[in-house]
């Protein structure tokens, strides 16, 4: 007697669907920290430029120049907060990744703890039809003793 489980199908398949959830976490991470990197990467070129447009003032510029720099600077702006929000985005998109995974390891678990109690009935029932085995067995050695 061998044991099957018939919902082995659906033990792979919540299994793999965990794994590939976890693998689209690991890249959600992965992404953030290259977003995180971009955004402190735009505060330093701001606050450089910041500088460096407070020091020519001191030196005097012309109104062109002047205009020149508070585009630029706006620009910069811009690109700060679109990447600020691309960072939440994927917080919270890593967060999302994050709660489904916990449902689909729960989903896992429930598969995985009705697979060991349909195992355990089956040892039992194997025990049982063993002793059944070996109780007639031994009952025809004692009707017919060699």
């Amino acid at each position: 007697m061998k044991f099957r489980f018939s919902l082995e199908a659906l033990l792979n398949l919540r299994e793999q669907r965990l794994e590939a959830l976890k693998e689209e976490l690991t890249l959600l991470i992965s992404s953030l920290r290259e977003a995180e990197a971009e955004l402190q990467g735009l505060r330093k070129r701001r606050a450089w430029y910041m500088e460096e447009f407070k020091e020519r003032q001191r030196q005097g510029l012309s109104s062109l120049e002047i205009l020149y720099y508070e585009d630029f600077l706006s620009d910069l702006e811009d690109k700060i907060h679109r990447q600020r929000m691309r960072v939440e985005e994927l917080k919270k998109g890593i967060e999302r990744k994050r709660q489904e995974i916990i449902v689909a390891s729960q989903e896992l678990k429930m598969v995985q703890k009705l697979r060991q109690r349909r195992w355990a009935e089956f040892v039992k029932e194997s025990r049982r039809q063993e002793g059944l085995m070996l109780d007639e067995f031994g009952m025809r050695r004692k009707a017919f003793p060699l």
